[in-house]
């Protein structure tokens, strides 16, 4: 995943996400919330407008905390290979 120097800017793939902490957890800008607690929160409650609501999200920001937590996911396996 291509990071930008320029804090609080993905690339814009996806936008809104800013990393934080020393693991470069993804964080939803202007929220609390870090994309890795919206993936737990849809394998829990299984829809996106249930994790919104739970979480106090759009439904856009949910989409957007989702796409991250994919790729992050997808680049630290990739690494591990």
């Amino acid at each position: 995943m291509e990071r930008s120097e320029e804090p609080g800017v993905c690339s814009g793939n996806p936008p809104a996400i800013v990393d934080r902490g020393p693991d470069g957890a993804g964080w939803l800008t202007g929220t609390r919330v870090y994309a890795w607690q919206v993936a737990e929160a849809l394998d829990r409650l299984g829809s996106t407008g249930a994790v919104a609501g739970e979480l106090g999200l759009s439904a856009h920001q949910v989409r957007v905390a989702l796409e991250y937590a994919e790729r992050a996911a997808a680049a630290d396996s990739s690494a591990g290979s």
